[in-house]
């Protein structure tokens, strides 16, 4: 009998409140590979360290490094430049928008429902394949 082995895909969160991470962390981690860290700062360490991510979830309103600030840095590094963000945040959506100059960002409102990341998850994953 063959084995197939399956990769689940690699999804980093980065959220600095307990309560937000662990949620994402038990919903998420039944169907992917889940790890947390809790800033910006966390996240860019990670990945240097040779980590591969097929996804990041990031709140927007950390300390030491926010999400927008790492977002904005890793556009600009060539090997972190294609890994695809959602942003998660209580701002509106228009106002991360503008603050990244982009025209279209992946975003989740807080508080999260369950129902929306996972669409979200999926939506921003398969468009990554």
């Amino acid at each position: 009998m063959q084995s197939i082995l399956i990769m689940k895909r690699r999804i980093l969160i980065v959220e600095d409140e307990l309560g937000a991470r662990r949620l994402m962390e038990y919903l998420l981690g039944a169907y992917y590979q889940v790890t947390a860290v809790t800033n910006g700062k966390e996240a860019i360490h990670f990945l240097d360290e040779g980590n591969e991510v097929d996804l990041i979830i990031s709140d927007i309103e950390m300390p030491i490094m926010t999400g927008l600030e790492m977002v904005t840095y890793m556009r600009d590094m060539p090997v972190y430049s294609e890994i695809p963000f959602i942003l998660v945040s209580s701002r509106d959506k228009s106002a991360v928008e503008t603050a990244l100059g982009y025209q279209e960002v992946n975003y989740i409102n807080k508080p999260l429902q369950p129902k929306t990341l996972y669409r979200k998850v999926e939506e921003v994953l398969s468009r990554a394949v």
